[in-house]
C-alpha cells in the first residue's frame, strides 16, 4: 500500500487491475465502501445515451446468486443501506454497513458487478422505469 499525500489515503491495485482507494479514521463502527466505474453519460454516443444509468439499474435487479429481494435483504438485515449513482464520468454501487459486516457489503456488490443476471423480463421492466 502506498499513502498519497498527507492525508491517511491508501490505495492498492488487485492482480485483477482493480484499484481501491481508501480513507483510514478514527473507528466509527461503521464502513461506507463504494465500487466506481469511469464511465457515464459523456462517454455514450447519441445512440447509447442512458445506457450508463440502464446497466446501473441492471444491477440490482438479480444476479446469478441471489434475486433482487436476497441483495437488499443481505444488506438490510444487517444494519445496512445500499445504493447507486450515475453521473457524467462514473457509474459508482455503493453500501454503508456496520464495520464488522463489511466482508457482506464486498460479497454482495462483487456479485453484483460480476454476477448481474440481465435477465430479458427485467430488462423490458427496467427500460420501462428509465423510460419514464
Amino acid at each position: 500500500m502506498q499513502k498519497e499525500g498527507k492525508m491517511r489515503f491508501f490505495s492498492k491495485t488487485l492482480k485483477n487491475g482493480m484499484k481501491i482507494i481508501f480513507e483510514q479514521r478514527k473507528k466509527s463502527g461503521v464502513v461506507s465502501l463504494a465500487f466506481a466505474v469511469r464511465h457515464g453519460g459523456v462517454h455514450e454516443t447519441k445512440n447509447e445515451k442512458g445506457i450508463s444509468h440502464f446497466i446501473e439499474h441492471m444491477l440490482y435487479r438479480g444476479t446469478k446468486n441471489r434475486t433482487q429481494k436476497e441483495i437488499s435483504e443481505a444488506i438490510e438485515k444487517n444494519g445496512g443501506i445500499l445504493n447507486g449513482f450515475t453521473e457524467e464520468e462514473l457509474t459508482a454501487f455503493w453500501c454503508k454497513m456496520p464495520s464488522e459486516k463489511i466482508n457482506i457489503a464486498l460479497d454482495v456488490l462483487s456479485d453484483m458487478i460480476l454476477n448481474t443476471k440481465f435477465d430479458e423480463k427485467d430488462l423490458d421492466k427496467e427500460r420501462k422505469v428509465i423510460t419514464e
